[in-house]
């Protein structure tokens, strides 16, 4: 793994918000390709920092870590105040990423933009 600068997100809230956008960033030319070796799994930071690069230079200012880094409202997190204990989550099928889903109503969980599958549910 290369050398991280602090303020760059650490790979996990990264792969969330990439999960969360992929449908999004996979238009970005170039970007399907290396969404696809983030999916592989090796040496993720370095193709995390490639798909950042890649975004930035088709004008994503923020790319990947700037979105990240900002400390935008979580994706999938309603607006509203801290879950009671016991509440039922939604978690990164893989364990990879940081990404969380709250239910909202009957609506069912989101999939995992990387892998596909459905978030899993656990407990707070």
């Amino acid at each position: 793994m290369s050398q991280r600068d602090d303020k760059v997100p650490s790979i996990r809230d990264t792969l969330a918000y990439v999960c969360a956008h992929a449908d999004e960033i996979r238009t970005v030319p170039g970007a399907a390709a290396l969404l696809d070796e983030v999916r592989a799994g090796a040496d993720v930071a370095h193709k995390l920092d490639r798909l950042h690069t890649t975004l930035q230079r088709a004008g994503d200012a923020l790319g990947v870590h700037g979105a990240t880094e900002r400390g935008l409202h979580p994706t999938g997190v309603p607006r509203r105040s801290i879950p009671a204990a016991d509440e039922v989550v939604y978690l990164c099928p893989a364990d990879v990423c940081s990404r969380y889903w709250l239910p909202q109503g009957d609506s069912d969980p989101p999939r995992c933009g990387l892998h596909g599958s459905a978030l899993r549910r656990d407990r707070l």
